[in-house]
């Protein structure tokens, strides 16, 4: 076996019909293994997404992406599964997993270029993982998100003046 890595991106396409459909970032998964050596698997998620986010999930056929409003249930599973595959000669146990997200699933496992891997050091490799992996996290903004409308308060103009008429009683009476 030799050194190799991967990387994939996940994420949600919310309308597999269409090219410019929204699509959702969920997670990045990152994998090395350094023949016989050591094998390093790392995963940065969102825990929650947006409501309208959420309103692009098609709960029907992926009741599991969220357990009540967090993604980690799911996301935790994914990575156990990836850790738990069996090692196979051809391909990193994340790219197996990979494999059972089809391009034609909702749920995609987009492979991302990454070739850092390097000689294995037992800190400076697993350090530079980590802090590639923390750096992604930036690469998981809300693909969808209201609006903010700033409310201006308005200024309120001085109410309006009753007319008051001033009636002397006292000069009435004596007439």
């Amino acid at each position: 076996m030799t050194d190799r890595s991967g990387l994939w991106r996940i994420e949600y396409r919310a309308d597999l019909t269409r090219a410019d459909s929204v699509v959702i970032p969920l997670a990045y998964l990152l994998e090395a293994e350094w023949a016989e050596s050591a094998r390093w698997l790392g995963m940065v998620f969102k825990k929650r997404l947006t409501v309208l986010e959420r309103d692009k999930l098609d709960l029907l056929t992926w009741p599991e992406l969220l357990a009540g409003d967090s993604l980690e249930p799911f996301m935790r599973q994914l990575f156990d599964r990836a850790w738990k595959a069996k090692s196979d000669a051809v391909a990193l146990r994340s790219e197996q997993l990979a494999r059972t997200y089809p391009r034609v699933s909702a749920l995609h496992f987009a492979p991302q270029p990454f070739d850092a891997i390097g000689k294995y050091d037992p800190v400076k490799s697993f350090t530079g993982m980590y802090e590639h992996l923390m750096g992604l996290k930036k690469s998981l903004p809300p693909a969808l998100i209201a609006p903010v409308v700033p409310l201006h308060p308005k200024k309120l103009a001085a109410p309006p003046r009753p007319e008051v008429e001033v009636i002397n009683l006292a000069d009435q009476a004596a007439a």
